[in-house]
C-alpha cells in the first residue's frame, strides 16, 4: 500500500512503523524542523471494506499523551510477533517515545 509522504502543516513521513491494509489504520512518524509527532491515517478501502470515515484517507497528528498509548499497544504487538509492524520503524518510534519519557526502558506485561 502507497502513502502519502506529507501530511497536514508541511509535515512530512519520516517512518512507517505500522502500514495496515485496506480499511485499516496506518502508523507513522513524521517530522517539521525539530518536532517529531505520530500520524494516523485510514487506509482506502475497495469493493469489500469500506473507508471510514467517507473517502478521507490522509494522515492526521496526534498528540504526544495518545501516540504513548498507541506506541505501548504496538510493543505488545511487536512482541507477539505481529507481521504487519515494520521493524526499522518500529524502532525509530521506541527510540523516540523513550526519548521523550512515553515509553519505560524496561516494560514488563
Amino acid at each position: 500500500m502507497q502513502h502519502p509522504s506529507v501530511g497536514p502543516n508541511g509535515y512530512e513521513l519520516v517512518t512507517l512503523i505500522y502500514s495496515g491494509s485496506v480499511g485499516e489504520i496506518a502508523v507513522g512518524l513524521m517530522k517539521k524542523d525539530r518536532n517529531t509527532m505520530m500520524a494516523l491515517r485510514w487506509c482506502p478501502g475497495n469493493e469489500n471494506v469500506a473507508t471510514y470515515p467517507g473517502t478521507e484517507t490522509g494522515w492526521f497528528l496526534v498528540p504526544f499523551t495518545f501516540a504513548s498509548a498507541i506506541g505501548r499497544s504496538l510493543a505488545q504487538l511487536h512482541a507477539t510477533g505481529h507481521a504487519g509492524i515494520d521493524a526499522e520503524g518500529f524502532a525509530t518510534m521506541a527510540t523516540w517515545l523513550i526519548e521523550n519519557e512515553g515509553l519505560d526502558h524496561a516494560m514488563c506485561y
